[in-house]
Formats: structure tokens, sequence, C-alpha cells
């Protein structure tokens, strides 16, 4: 359970990743697929990294690789991501602009 958790966040943080907060978009999780490797239950971390292959009309489409403590892959995820617009963009971007994080508005 703990590897199939850790496989359903790298997508939209390699998604984020190029852009500043707040988001103009939002891109919820449309399906993840695990291919499990092997099991490290014992391991008291693990290492997770993604890449968020091709974004395009809406979709984002991501891998990510999760490796144990000493250096095998445990797993590897596919997932896609469906852009949409965030609805509180207004709100952060004031919130934003009050924690001097981007230049008020000209």
């Amino acid at each position: 359970m703990r590897q199939l958790f850790w496989l359903d966040f790298p997508g939209w943080n390699a998604t984020i990743a190029a852009h500043q907060w707040p988001f103009r978009f939002l891109a919820p999780n449309l399906d993840l697929t695990v291919q499990f490797h092997r099991f490290a239950p014992h391991d008291t971390w693990m290492l997770a990294d993604g890449v968020a292959l091709l974004a395009e009309d809406g979709l984002v489409g991501c891998v990510s690789r999760l490796w144990s403590e000493d250096g095998k892959l445990l797993a590897t995820g596919t997932s896609k991501h469906m852009s949409r617009p965030n609805p509180r963009y207004e709100e952060e971007l004031q919130r934003a602009r009050e924690m001097g994080l981007i230049p008020p508005e000209e």
C-alpha cells in the first residue's frame, strides 16, 4: 500500500515544477497503473521520482518510479491527469500578492 501511495504524487509534482504558484490549472489524476517489481516493507524511506512526458490538449501523461534505500527499483507507475482551470486561482493570486510572492497588480 505504501508503494502505491507514493507512486501517485510524482506526476503532479513533475507537472507543476516549471510553474510558479498560484497555478492557473489543476490536474486531477484520472488513472494510475502500477507495476510492482519487488517489496521493501522494512525500509524506513523510499525515493520517488517522476516526469511529465507530455502535456497537450488538457491531458498530462506521467511516469513515476519508486526506489528502495539500497537503490533497487521497487515499482513503476504511469498516470494520466486531466488539466482544468483552478477555480480558486483569483483568490490564490491575491494571497500570493499579499505575501509578496509576486508583484502587485499594475
